[in-house]
């Protein structure tokens, strides 16, 4: 598996066995993610899609770290402005099938006695369906703007475009 890997993964949280907190057990995930072995924060980055989840809002934003070496992340899970949960886990490609998972665990951050595991799979891109990617590049000032002395930001999106 090559050191940056950027895509679409679904997959489930699932609450711990031993916890008994009355919420449904499994969440069902949908991600775009980008793993980017950088020392820039956040090497690791992306956003959820929530179609029928009621605790969250339809999106989140994620960002953290990604070690390219040991293929190890961290990510923090964003939802309306709030924190909301954890993810320590490792990216392994199955050579025989081509298949990239994301599998560790998770911790709420609202709720520090819910946590569990985290399984995900990188649904392929098909150019009839989606295309994932990493879009870098620059923000510049329009020239009638130049003197506000507006920075030059640079750009790094993760972006699934579904057709």
């Amino acid at each position: 598996m090559s050191n940056y890997c950027t895509g679409t993964f679904i997959g489930q949280r699932v609450i711990d066995s031993s916890i008994s907190v009355g919420v449904d057990q499994k969440h069902s995930l949908k991600f775009t993610l980008s793993f980017t072995p950088t020392k820039r924060y956040p090497s690791a980055f992306g956003a959820g899609l929530y179609c029928s989840d009621t605790i969250l809002s339809s999106s989140s934003i994620l960002h953290g770290t990604y070690n390219g070496v040991t293929q190890e992340a961290s990510l923090i899970e964003m939802a309306n402005g709030t924190a909301m949960f954890e993810y320590q886990c490792k990216l392994t490609a199955d050579k025989t099938t081509s298949m990239t998972y994301l599998h560790g665990t998770w911790k709420s951050l609202i709720n520090s006695n819910i946590f569990g595991k985290v399984v995900m799979i990188s649904e392929p891109d098909k150019a009839s369906n989606s295309l994932s990617g990493i879009w870098t590049g620059q923000s510049e000032p329009a020239a009638e703007l130049a003197d506000f002395l507006i920075p030059i930001n640079p750009i790094r999106w993760c972006a699934t475009l579904f057709r």
